[in-house]
């Protein structure tokens, strides 16, 4: 397993892994991987990045010790012109649990539904 800081982005449809969080997955890691053979692209506001997918999951440990797992379709992103950019929690992830912001406390959490989950993006989600 390895950790992610992710940007919280709720105009971002899908979840990306940036460069600089691949790494963290050792080298090599685009040669251990197993993606899939085609790859697409990002638009956003700075321009578009090709990306290539696999099948992963995030987990989430809640400050009681529960997890939550979803199974998704992970965007990688190996272009070593997005280094500077982060990795991206998109709406896929975001909208199955609560999105709380506390400005005056500075922070903001993520409480998504203790289980297991898969999210397809052609047809919805199932819970397992």
């Amino acid at each position: 397993m390895v950790n992610v800081s992710f940007l919280v982005d709720t105009g971002a449809s899908r979840t990306c892994v940036a460069p600089s969080d691949l790494l963290r997955f050792g080298s090599g890691a685009s040669e251990r991987l197993t993606l899939r053979a085609d790859a697409g692209s990002f638009i956003g506001v700075g321009g578009s990045v090709t990306v290539h997918s696999i099948e992963g999951a995030l987990v989430f440990v809640h400050d009681s010790g529960d997890i939550t797992a979803f199974g998704l379709e992970l965007n990688l992103i190996f272009d070593p012109s997005a280094n500077a950019l982060p990795s991206i929690l998109g709406r896929e992830v975001l909208c199955k649990g609560l999105l709380a912001l506390d400005a005056a406390g500075g922070k903001v959490s993520f409480d998504p539904p203790v289980g297991h989950f898969q999210i397809q993006h052609d047809q919805g989600e199932s819970q397992t």
